[in-house]
């Protein structure tokens, strides 16, 4: 099934979204790539990561997001580090995609996305799907809503579970798992999501402590490496 409520559908759709900003930041750390051929290896590990990760279904589409997005970092970890690339030197290739990727949302796209992040619809689910990842996992992801101080911040979660994680240690990607985590500051920066956290489990942390506050300057604290790679 390839349709786009299928995972495997899902993911071709965010394939051909990422390829562009992805290719881009390729060729201008290398000129002399082989964008073609690497580009190919990368869709290859991508769409070979899906039949492996745990699906958190039509009912939970933020967490899908999540886990199709890390995956494309995951899969250019895969694909290039055969070429002698470290995790070090793979992330800000990462990065530019993302920043890449990003900006094709245009201010539209950019301003809906903000407004969506922060309405009230918003928080009501993550209250809901939170309240439900601690009963029963969805797609390998556990979290909880956390009520903060206004004043800081307009709300929070913490994960548990990271199913991102997860997946990179079961396809041999351990070493890039920390740096998977970096990915939410491009995102924060672009749409204005003031992203404030001070620990991840990818690296090393108790958890993963989201905390946001509209327009507010990203705030994230980096432990790298945690894996040596």
């Amino acid at each position: 099934m390839s349709d786009i409520v299928d995972l495997e559908g899902t993911a071709k759709f965010f394939w051909q979204r990422w390829r562009a900003p992805i290719e881009a930041a390729l060729v201008a750390e290398d000129p002399n790539i082989n964008s073609a051929t690497t580009m190919s290896a990368i869709e290859t590990q991508y769409m070979a990561l899906v039949p492996k990760m745990a699906d958190p279904g039509l009912l939970a589409p933020l967490l899908r997001v999540f886990v199709l997005n890390g995956a494309i970092y995951i899969a250019m970890f895969l694909a290039l580090s055969p070429l002698g690339y470290t995790p070090a030197r793979v992330w800000p290739l990462c990065d530019k995609a993302t920043r890449g990727f990003c900006a094709a949302f245009g201010a539209v796209g950019s301003a809906l996305v903000t407004d969506g992040m922060f309405s009230p619809f918003m928080i009501d689910y993550l209250q809901w799907e939170g309240g439900h990842t601690q009963q029963a996992p969805m797609g390998h992801w556990v979290y909880a809503y956390v009520t903060t101080d206004e004043q800081l911040f307009d709300y929070g979660v913490d994960f548990k579970r990271c199913a991102l994680r997860e997946l990179a240690h079961n396809v041999g990607a351990e070493s890039f798992a920390p740096y998977v985590c970096l990915g939410d500051i491009p995102l924060s920066e672009a749409f204005g999501l003031g992203l404030h956290r001070t620990e991840t489990l990818a690296q090393g942390g108790a958890r993963c402590d989201f905390r946001f506050k509209r327009g507010a300057a990203t705030d994230v604290k980096k432990r790298l490496p945690v894996v040596a790679g």
